[in-house]
């Protein structure tokens, strides 16, 4: 994946991209997300995905890419190797869920790559972070 460029576009509804960890959500993530949301999601960028956090109403709130549902407490689709043109479907049935929600970013095993400039901003050097999360339910994530 070229230094800079989004992995993600959001085509339809209310999920969401974080540019800087180039990381896609769902609605009001970390806070519970709302019945009746649905998205579409484009890649746009061959890689691999690393998922921080999944966690959805079992069977009823459901991630679909390539044809593989994702529900419930589980990896999500971790270590999937995508291609750009795939797409990622989210919908939240009709029923409330008290707290999840997911976040996929676009990146190996929790290293995620950011681009920053140098000083006097004629070039670009990349820095690897590791990713560390800590969740409290039901609306709190803090970053270390």
């Amino acid at each position: 994946m070229p230094a800079g460029a989004a992995a993600f576009q959001i085509q339809q509804g209310p999920c969401t991209f974080n540019a800087v960890t180039n990381c896609i959500h769902s609605p009001n993530y970390p806070d519970r997300y709302d019945p009746n949301d649905t998205c579409k999601i484009k890649v746009l960028q061959n890689t691999k995905l690393y998922v921080p956090h999944f966690i959805t109403k079992s069977l009823h709130h459901i991630l679909t890419l390539r044809g593989v549902h994702y529900s419930g407490n589980t990896p999500g689709p971790q270590n999937v190797q995508v291609s750009a043109g795939d797409t990622l479907e989210w919908n939240s049935g009709t029923d409330p869920f008290l707290f999840g929600g997911w976040e996929i970013c676009a990146g190996v095993h929790g290293h995620l790559n950011y681009q920053c400039s140098v000083i006097d901003g004629s070039s670009y050097s990349m820095i690897t972070q590791q990713n560390i999360r800590v969740w409290s339910y039901p609306s709190t994530a803090l970053t270390q």
